[in-house]
């Protein structure tokens, strides 16, 4: 048989050689990883890394330009896939740590077989293609199958048929200069020199460091720069809002689903499990756990997927430890519904002896297949979450020893996860303005009406949990937003697009459902989210809100809440803050937002109340300043003034950026005259970091002449009546 690679062929000798060598060296690393003990490395590392690879990837580009016709923009889809794909390949290798050759020798003298100068990609591809149920028969020690590139049932994310059609050189690979030991930290890549994919990893995968799930997920975030996600509207959501967000939602839908059903009156979870003696509320608290749909869609790398299968399994763990001490009839916990293939043992939830049986067994044939569903307009994004999932099933098996049973199973790895536009789909442009087409539009359009998404909106009505970091922003086109008003009425007239997922997951929810999300502050508070908030208040409600203050990286100045809603009857609105302030445990009384446009008051308390009944509220007008790094120009005259500088009460000259300087005719352009008269600003967040520590204001008079930039905000005060200065003195004393 000859083997037909991306690069060439491979004759039958060769092949032999690869399967041989190759194969065995791969097996025995895949083999030793899944028996290592756990090392990860912090973010801080990772968004090394990160930037180690998009340092190099200009470069790469204008290498693989000779080779391909492929445009930049599709070729650096490509290029990132392949990296992640290598990162991917450690998780199932390990080098012996006693032998001088580690991890960044495995590709380097392992995959080589020289025959052309696009034979090392040719046998990487070799690597990427293999299936699950090789794999698996690697693993168990069985008949090795190597199969060829396009047969079914891959391992998640291994197969991009996509790498197929394009060409790389063994350069981008390995190069004759020694390897070091850390990668260069310098900003730039020497010029013409090339620095090797795999250096950009391979010092800091050595000495047993493992790849999870989470390593794959951050190393996606970190090689998307800022200004790619700006354009999307997406960023990166932290851990620990991921996290909370999941955790939120699913507690209180389990919790009122049994307090409803047996009239109870705890305040969480915890609660319940430490004091509740009646077996049969656990019975329906593991009845409800079966059935739970959550949905996130806008999963990205899968983040909020991968939170949300971790928390029902430590709710199922409180559940198989609450009943094998209080001994209760296993009868009573069944999974009838779900089929345990190989295990036939298994039948109840109090079958599970071991803590890690438990935790992989749910998540393969339960969690996964039947409660976690994601979709995304990304489509590599889709790929990366899937090989997450995947990778979190594969570090459960890692910590046990004897893994031959869990491997027999992984063949059966499944999870509904879909790339498509949640908003904008075919069934949108082709909408009429009538209830049965609208109700169409908020279906998955493109899938058969038995495919699991839409039965669970048919049979359930819509999904229990929707949790979510949606992106933000203008980024649909005018026509885009006109067709959208007849299928989201109230959001599509702010034109931002996470208001449009707010009322969106409002119609993909059932009625016992719950929405948790984490978006900008400013939805809460500006004049143009009005009809989002009204909708908010009174046809869906909000029952609690999370100042998380600013929760991103490096120059990401924005100011972020997580909203929690629901279709029932809300008259207060829980308020937690991150930040270092004072917090009313009363919340904040609907009532109040219908009085002031709906707008929410995170620290509303008994003062604030006083305050607004007695004191003038809008007094001050708030924009943003004008010019943008784009606008800069050497021979302009009018300089800009940014945060950097702003102190209380004065302009620090020493911080000054003086090349920060518009021209005359940029500022008519703009139209940014008025904008050169006296006028208080301030930094754009609260505090020139955007951090939750900072409390002042840092709030100056700007001489007449120049201009606020994008990072300050201009206060102009509404009343004649009002001096500048004890506005300044007011706002400095915050």
């Amino acid at each position: 048989m000859i083997l037909t690679s991306t690069a060439g062929l491979l004759n039958n000798s060769i092949w032999i050689f690869f399967r041989i060598t190759i194969m065995e060296n791969f097996n025995n690393r895949m083999k030793r990883a899944l028996n290592r003990e756990m090392k990860t490395l912090d973010d801080t590392i990772l968004k090394k890394i990160g930037l180690n690879y998009l340092q190099s990837r200009e470069r790469y580009l204008s290498i693989l330009k000779k080779y391909n016709r492929e445009k930049k923009s599709h070729m650096s889809v490509l290029l990132d896939a392949l990296f992640i794909q290598v990162i991917a390949l450690l998780a199932f290798t390990k080098e012996n740590s006693k032998k001088p050759l580690k991890r960044q020798n495995f590709f380097h003298n392992t995959l080589q077989t020289v025959e052309n100068e696009f034979s090392y990609y040719a046998s990487l591809l070799n690597l990427f293609s293999m299936d699950i149920d090789t794999f698996s028969s690697i693993m168990s020690d069985q008949t090795i199958k190597f199969c060829k590139i396009g047969k079914q049932r891959q391992i998640p994310f291994f197969y991009i048929p996509q790498l197929k059609k394009i060409r790389i050189p063994n350069v981008l690979f390995a190069s004759n200069s020694p390897i070091p030991s850390k990668f260069s930290q310098k900003k730039k890549p020497l010029k013409n020199a090339v620095v090797p994919l795999f250096h950009h990893f391979t010092p800091y995968f050595e000495d047993g460091v493992t790849v999870t799930d989470y390593t794959i997920g951050t190393l996606f975030d970190y090689i998307h720069p800022i200004t790619e996600k700006k354009s999307r509207g997406s960023y990166y959501t932290p851990k620990k809002q991921t996290e909370e967000i999941c955790r939120i939602a699913i507690h209180r839908f389990l919790l009122e689903k049994i307090k409803t059903r047996y009239h109870l009156s705890y305040n969480s979870l915890n609660e319940v499990f430490s004091r509740e003696n009646n077996t049969n509320v656990y019975q329906k608290l593991f009845e409800e756990l079966k059935q739970i749909k959550i949905l996130d869609p806008a999963c990205g790398s899968g983040h909020f997927l991968v939170e949300a299968s971790n928390i029902l399994v430590a709710i199922y763990k409180q559940l198989w430890t609450l009943g094998n001490a209080r001994n209760f009839d296993p009868q009573d916990f069944r999974f009838t519904e779900f089929n345990f293939p190989n295990c036939s043992t298994i039948k109840s939830l109090l079958d599970f002896k071991k803590e890690e049986d438990l935790e992989f067994f749910l998540k393969l044939f339960v969690i996964l297949p039947y409660n976690i569903y994601g979709v995304d307009i990304n489509d590599l994004a889709i790929k990366v979450a899937r090989l997450r999932l995947f990778l979190n099933l594969i570090g459960i098996i890692s910590k046990k020893k004897d893994n031959k049973e869990y491997l027999k199973e992984i063949t059966h790895f499944q999870v509904n996860l879909m790339t498509m536009n949640v908003l904008y789909n075919k069934d949108t442009r082709t909408i009429a303005k009538n209830e049965n087409k609208r109700k169409k539009a908020h279906s998955f359009e493109r899938l058969k009406p038995i495919d699991r998404f839409n039965i669970v909106l048919n049979t359930k009505k819509g999904f229990d949990i929707i949790v979510s970091n949606p992106p933000y922003g203008k980024l649909l086109s005018a026509e885009e937003i006109s067709i959208l008003t007849n299928v989201l009425p109230v959001s599509a007239k702010t034109k931002d697009i996470a208001a449009m997922f707010i009322e969106k997951c409002a119609y993909l929810i059932n009625s016992d459902g719950k929405i948790g999300l984490l978006i900008p502050l400013n939805i809460l508070r500006i004049s143009r989210f009005k009809p989002i908030r009204k909708f908010l208040v009174e046809k869906f409600n909000l029952f609690q809100i999370v100042d998380e203050g600013n929760p991103f990286e490096g120059n990401v100045e924005l100011e972020m809440v997580s909203i929690f809603y629901h279709s029932k009857k809300t008259n207060r609105i829980l308020i937690n803050s991150r930040k270092d302030v004072y917090v009313s445990a009363e919340g904040f009384p609907t009532s109040v937002a219908k009085e002031y446009d709906y707008r929410i008051i995170l620290y509303y308390d008994e003062i604030f109340s006083y305050l607004l009944k007695h004191c003038t509220f809008n007094w001050l007008k708030v924009a943003q300043g004008g010019p943008r790094r784009s606008d800069y120009s050497h021979n302009g005259t009018i300089l800009c003034i940014s945060a950097k500088p702003l102190e209380r009460y004065y302009i620090d000259e020493s911080k000054i950026q003086w090349n920060r300087v518009v021209s005359w005719d940029t500022l008519k352009t703009k139209k940014l005259v008025n904008q050169l008269k006296e006028s208080l600003i301030t930094a754009f967040s609260l505090g020139k970091t955007g951090k939750v520590t900072d409390k002042a204001w840092e709030c100056v008079l700007k001489p007449a002449g120049t201009l606020p930039d994008g990072t300050s905000i201009v206060l102009t005060i509404k009343h004649t009546n009002i001096n500048k200065k004890f506005a300044l003195a007011v706002l400095n004393s915050a």
